[in-house]
Order: C-alpha cells, then structure tokens, then sequence
C-alpha cells in the first residue's frame, strides 16, 4: 500500500483506509460484497488480489452491477499493479481473472473504463478483446475510454 500511495497518480480514499485499519477495511469490503449491505445508488462489488509468494502483487474490484456512474467512468472492474510490478504482465493475469469471475457471478460481457493517458492499460484491454464503445469524461473532466468485453 506504501508503494502505491507513494505513486503521485493514485488518489484514493480506500488506500489511506487499509494503511489506517486494515481489520475494519476488510470487514468493509465483506460486506461491500453483499447485495444487502450496499447503500441506496451503488452497487455490490467484491475485492480480489492478486499475491505472489505471500506478497500482494495488485488488487481488482468487481462491480456486479452497473449504475450511472460506473456506466460513466469506472464499469464492471477495477485494478491496479504496484508500480514494481507493472510491466510484467501482471495486469493481463490480473484482468483474466476478474473476468473468469464475472464469468461465476453470470455476467455475459463487461465494461471497462480507462483513463485516456493509460496506454499500457489501453494495450491490455484491447489485447485481451476489449471493443471500443466511447470517450467520456467524469466530473473533474477526467477523460475515459469505454470497453465492452463479451465474456
């Protein structure tokens, strides 16, 4: 999570949350996974990740379902590789394996959301089938590019 945090392009609350009590995070994620447990306008998600040698390598998330503003800019998965480990074709594992798990949970195609400057994570995404569906941009005018993947 260090190594992450460090990493001036990742903002995100849900990393500060780990480093600070890991124990409540996971409790939290738990029951993020439950559809009765989610609050009015998001959606049940489950956290993986990706460990090599008792050491975590990267984490992905699963949205079962889509709402405005994951359809927007976020879609079905999210993941990241520590910085140390891109490059190594981490991701791709990565991403295949949310995939065969959307694939459990019943879901027949995927959309994933990109940032437009993330060209090794474009690569991926069009290497592993990804279609191209459209640009968007999110409230801070972040730009994302749109994929579908038939599961």
């Amino acid at each position: 999570m260090k190594e992450l945090l460090s990493n001036d392009k990742i903002q995100n609350d849900y990393l500060y949350k780990i480093t600070q009590d890991f124990d409540s995070f996971v409790n939290f994620q738990i029951a993020q996974a439950k559809e009765e447990s989610v609050t009015i306008g998001d959606v049940s998600k489950t956290q993986y990740w990706l460990v090599k040698d008792n050491e975590v390598i990267g984490q992905g998330v699963l949205h079962r379902k889509l709402n405005r503003d994951l359809e927007n800019h976020s879609g079905h998965i999210g993941y990241s590789i520590r910085p140390s480990f891109r490059r190594q074709g981490y991701g791709t594992i990565l991403l295949q394996m949310m995939l065969d798990k959307a694939k459990e949970f019943g879901l027949k195609q995927v959309l994933l959301a990109v940032k437009e400057e993330n060209v090794p994570s474009i690569k991926m995404i069009e290497n592993i089938g990804g279609v191209f569906k459209e640009r968007t941009k999110n409230e801070d005018k972040i730009g994302y590019l749109l994929y579908w993947i038939n599961l």
